[in-house]
């Protein structure tokens, strides 16, 4: 439902009240269940409260936010000028899970995600497999040929069967490590 249809419904009083949406999306996030979040992001937020989301990717509600945004980037909701400020934003993530919402973006947006290859570099070397992962994905698709494919020769024998195994759909994708 659009903005303006639920105003007239009386859903919404005024544009603040899309702006208490994010805050309470936010807050009725645990963790785990995301459908306060799919609630919010699809619904028809105004360029203020779309912009409270994207502010909040480095603060306390950065699993929240990255997952709002992941989820529109992947709808075709997500306005392209943003993806930079999201990768910007990469540095100053703290939270695993965020920081693989954002990772998990790169596939979409390889190009805007060139700027953040330092912090995709460290995050080769995360502890939890699943953002050593994703950091794999993203430095292949974005960073120098050369180093992508020798990290991609590495990943075909690490120890991890994820990573392992997103480096073979890698190579399937079309991405080439050198012999």
């Amino acid at each position: 439902m659009g903005l303006a249809k639920a105003a007239r419904q009386g859903l919404i009083i005024s544009m603040s009240d899309d702006l208490t949406a994010v805050t309470r999306a936010f807050s009725e996030f645990d963790g785990r269940h995301v459908a306060p979040l799919r609630r919010l992001a699809d619904g028809d937020l105004s360029a203020t409260a779309r912009g409270a989301v994207l502010a909040a990717i480095a603060g306390p509600d950065q699993i929240a936010a990255t997952w709002i945004i992941k989820h529109w980037a992947e709808n075709g909701a997500f306005l392209p000028g943003d993806a930079a400020q999201v990768f910007a934003a990469l540095p100053r993530l703290n939270a695993p899970d965020a920081i693989l919402h954002v990772l998990q973006m790169v596939q979409m947006f390889p190009e805007e995600a060139v700027p953040a290859l330092p912090t995709i570099r460290v995050h080769l070397k995360h502890r939890r497999v699943l953002v050593r992962t994703w950091a794999l994905d993203a430095f292949v698709r974005c960073g120098p040929r050369a180093e992508a494919e020798k990290l991609l020769n590495s990943a075909l024998k690490d120890a991890s069967a994820a990573v392992r195994a997103r480096a073979r759909q890698l190579q399937a994708a079309g991405y080439r490590a050198g012999a």
